[in-house]
């Protein structure tokens, strides 16, 4: 019997551990459908499904996938790396299925393997986490548009070359709004292009080739030339393709070239630099070195350089060359240059002009932004060195000179305030002991270019309160430090032509003084001088600037005349 006893207690515990202790997983499937390949560049979709086969229900139920590397969900950022859906609660004989729309971008020739993942807890037992992991595979097959970037391995500072680029549709079926870019750096300039780039300027050219046809392919050269670039520089080109919403990089190469020393060569630059920033009135001083790198004799150079930009004021233009204002180009040849007449090797020579920057910018629009002088030199000889394929020997070399912006300020004092809605009251004309108010304005007026950040600031001087009344045309407005005393407003852009053309950038706040009996006879100051600190987007110049300290004599409010001497 106590045999028989000791069973059934063991018995008993051991089905109380197993039945109510002990909470084993449900059945619950998870499954994944995939394509056998899939070629990127192409969306295809991924089927996830899920079921509750068990006689429990189960609760907060989340289905998460990992994505790997080189595959991204169809319309959403390509840094998003994994998908996940909140399931919730899952009842005893139900089911589901999560389809995902993806896309390769990379990988082509291997597989990917994605982590799909399902977390729940029994209703039973809220706290008791169960994960059931499912392993998915797929192949990566060759890339839906392929291509080539063809560049020699080497180029010639200012001799022509050719950029192909070769690309393929290898699907049956059509690639939508397909991209080509470049992005080049600022020496290289564009000479010719078998197709009109959307975007054509320094640092980068795009092409739209719209519909890729199935099967169809295309070809896209570029002639372009280097001038005053490093020994090597990169030329980062990709392949993209508007997807859902999204644009997605398809192919993409980043040639390196080498820079080889021409045979004859060519430099620019103005007043000893080539990064020099100009400002109006300035004077311009542009050196043009020339040199023979070759090992013969070029005979009969000829040197241009074509001006551009509005604001060179070239009826003071200064030079041997000779100029045509109807293109404002500068010639030298040996008419006027004998040097030019024989060059031999390791030669070098200078030629020199020099033209004034208008005193005025005038700004009558909005676009009138971001001005700058471009100088595009080419030096040209019919001989040609015997290592050199070409009908004769030509160099290039060009100059970008940006302008510097300026932006003002401007402080004004009101009694009688004359347009904001800020009242000024108290004593006026001012007598000893009675409190009277008075409104600055800071004016500010912006050149032709964007301002970001702006800070402007000025002291109150002892004695003078700040009352708290302010406003602004900006968003932002004055605030005032008590324990320094200083009134400052900060303003994140103020935009090119901002207060000269358009709207007036402007602030106001109230100030109160009590004059005192030793100021009998005098005014009374009211704020120190005010300074501006900005940073010009366009050239990354620091600029300040500063407007005059104001007091009660009021000389900008005409109503306020003999008011701010101070009376007994």
């Amino acid at each position: 019997m106590g045999i028989v006893v000791l069973v059934l207690i063991a018995g008993g515990a051991f089905a109380y551990y197993y039945v109510i202790l002990r909470h084993p997983a449900p059945l619950i499937t998870l499954s994944t459908s995939l394509p056998d390949k899939v070629v990127p560049g192409v969306p295809f979709e991924m089927a996830v499904s899920y079921e509750n086969a068990s006689d429990q229900p189960v609760q907060g139920t989340v289905l998460t996938v990992g994505l790997p590397e080189g595959l991204v969900l169809v319309g959403a950022s390509p840094d998003k790396r994994f998908d996940e859906e909140e399931i919730g609660e899952l009842l005893p004989g139900t089911s589901g299925k999560r389809t995902l729309s993806l896309l390769a971008l990379s990988g082509a020739q291997t597989y990917k393997r994605f982590d799909v993942r399902l977390r729940y807890a029994l209703k039973s037992a809220a706290g008791h986490v169960f994960a059931l992991e499912e392993e998915a595979s797929i192949a990566v097959g060759p890339p839906a548009l392929d291509a080539t970037l063809g560049v020699p391995q080497s180029v010639a500072s200012g001799q022509d070359f050719d950029i192909v680029v070769q690309y393929r549709n290898t699907t049956g079926q059509a690639l939508k709004n397909v991209r080509l870019a470049l992005d080049y750096p600022s020496q290289l300039t564009i000479v010719n292009t078998t197709s009109t780039p959307l975007v054509s300027e320094s640092g980068g050219g795009a092409w739209n080739l719209g519909a890729v046809t199935p099967n169809a392919f295309g070809t896209i050269t570029v002639t372009a030339h280097v001038s005053g670039a490093a020994p090597q520089f990169a030329l980062p080109a990709k392949l993209t393709s508007d997807i859902e919403g999204q644009t997605y990089t398809l192919w993409s190469a980043s040639p390196q070239l080498t820079v080889a020393q021409a045979p004859l060569a060519l430099a620019v630059t103005v007043n000893g630099a080539r990064d020099f920033i100009a400002h109006p009135g300035d004077t311009l001083s542009y050196t043009l070195e020339y040199s023979n790198n070759s090992q013969v004799v070029l005979s009969a150079v000829k040197v241009t350089a074509r001006l551009t930009g509005g604001l060179y004021d070239l009826a003071r233009l200064r030079t041997d060359g000779s100029l045509d204002s109807r293109t404002n180009t500068l010639t030298w040849t040996a008419a006027n240059a004998p040097a030019l007449q024989s060059v031999a090797p390791s030669t070098r020579g200078m030629l020199t002009f020099t033209v004034p920057v208008l005193e005025k910018v005038v700004l009558r629009r909005l676009s009138d932004k971001n001005f700058s002088f471009k100088v595009e030199a080419v030096a040209e000889s019919p001989t040609v060195p015997p290592e050199v394929t070409a009908l004769k020997t030509i160099s290039f070399a060009n100059l970008e000179t940006k302008l510097a912006g300026g932006i003002g300020v401007t402080a004004l004092a009101y009694y009688y305030e004359p347009a904001a809605n800020i009242k000024n009251g108290g004593t006026f004309p001012l007598r000893v002991d009675k409190p009277a108010q008075f409104t600055i304005h800071w004016r500010l007026k912006n050149g032709p270019t964007d301002m970001e950040p702006v800070h402007v600031e000025a002291k109150l001087p002892p004695g003078t309160a700040f009352t708290g009344k302010v406003q602004s045309s900006m968003p932002s407005v004055p605030v005032y430090d008590p324990q320094s005393g200083i009134v400052s407003w900060d303003i994140p852009r103020v935009a090119a032509t901002q207060g000269i053309v358009g709207n007036p950038v402007e602030a106001v706040f109230q100030i109160e003084v009590i004059p005192a009996v030793n100021q009998i006879g005098g005014s009374v100051p009211l704020v120190g001088a005010t300074t501006l600190r900005a940073k010009d987007s366009f050239t990354g110049l620091e600029v300040t600037t500063a407007g005059e300290a104001k007091n009660s004599y009021l000389p900008d409010d005409p109503k306020a005349s003999g008011g701010g001497k101070v009376s007994p």
